[in-house]
């Protein structure tokens, strides 16, 4: 494990290839909201990808394949699908596309750490989304 990156003590790596989940109408029905293990997309990835168990949180998706666990990026398109699902509304099923991380996204690596530009003006207010789902585990904390 790099960097001590773990999650259910077991050892996380990035995924190398975009994948396709299918959600059926099957799978919404028996998902449960506000589960990242038990939603409607997790269902479809441990049936469709033949995953042991699977997290699919807003930003990122955890399959888990035997004794470690493969990291994607979740697609605008599923996230905006959980978020109405959580929320109580309906989820369409389809095919959607989940990403494999690319560049800085990827495990192990940082940011630079160089001096901060500042421009100035007051920073942003962040949106928070609310009533749905926890995020995703932070990976990039060291584990003692």
């Amino acid at each position: 494990m790099k960097n001590g990156q773990a999650l259910e003590g077991l050892p996380v790596r990035d995924a190398t290839a975009n994948t396709v989940i299918t959600i059926q109408p099957r799978d919404i029905s028996h998902g449960k909201r506000n589960k990242p293990g038990e939603c409607p997309a997790a269902r479809a990835c441990c049936r469709g990808l033949g995953a042991t168990k699977a997290l699919i949180y807003r930003t990122k998706t955890f399959l888990r394949n035997g004794k470690e666990w493969v990291r994607y990026n979740t697609p605008q398109s599923l996230r905006t699908e959980l978020v109405a699902f959580d929320r109580g509304g309906r989820m369409m099923p389809g095919d959607f596309i989940i990403l494999a991380p690319k560049g800085s996204q990827r495990l192990g690596r940082h940011k630079p750490t160089g001096p901060k530009r500042r421009s100035g003006k007051p920073r942003r207010k962040w949106h928070l989304t609310e009533s749905v789902r926890e995020r995703a585990p932070n990976l990039h904390e060291r584990l003692d």
